[in-house]
């Protein structure tokens, strides 16, 4: 689960992850004199954690703590719930998106979703590894392709600009991994 902490001194609010977030707020609070309160929880994973770090990164004070800014105070009192996959059909899928001239934009996976955003795990087009991770709109889905795999969205691409391989983004990822690590 994601949990957003706020420290009772300043108001600073950690973005974590805990499979039971109420014990880690009991081991956080050994460690400081200022009362700490859970605002809210959320499913979630790593990758999650890590894509509300990259969103909120403007705002971060040290580590995964972050300043009480206005975005993410709204964020967390906002009626946020997250949208199970079967409910949204989003989370998992693959995509691209496209420039106005109809060029693809980006290509990525879709990692969380809520009823304003998804955030996306973006990948690079020369490595095929994972580049950064963006948050959008949820409406701008609606002009994106969609994809159930990976391969899925690099055969589409080879078919509609008639160039490239088919190797998916994950194999590359993977084959530069195990070979040049």
């Amino acid at each position: 689960m994601i949990y957003f902490i706020e420290n009772g001194q300043d108001g600073h609010i950690k973005i974590g992850y805990a499979k039971a977030p109420e014990k880690r707020l009991k081991e956080l609070q050994t460690g400081t004199p200022y009362p700490l309160k859970i605002l809210k929880t959320i499913e979630g994973d790593r990758k999650a954690e890590q894509a509300f770090h990259t969103v909120f990164g403007y705002c971060r004070v040290k580590g995964e703590w972050f300043k009480p800014d206005q975005k993410l105070k709204a964020f967390i009192e906002n009626e946020y719930h997250n949208i199970s996959e079967s409910e949204s059909g989003l989370k998992g899928k693959w995509f691209h998106n496209f420039k106005a001239d109809g060029n693809i934009k980006n290509q990525g996976q879709i990692i969380s979703v809520d009823k304003d955003h998804v955030i996306c795990q973006l990948y690079s087009w020369i490595s095929g590894g994972p580049t950064n991770q963006q948050a959008f709109d949820r409406q701008d889905v609606t002009g994106w392709n969609l994809y159930d795999t990976d391969r899925e969205m690099v055969e589409y691409y080879h078919r509609r600009f008639g160039k490239g391989n088919t190797t998916t983004a994950m194999e590359k990822w993977d084959y530069q991994k195990r070979f040049f690590s």
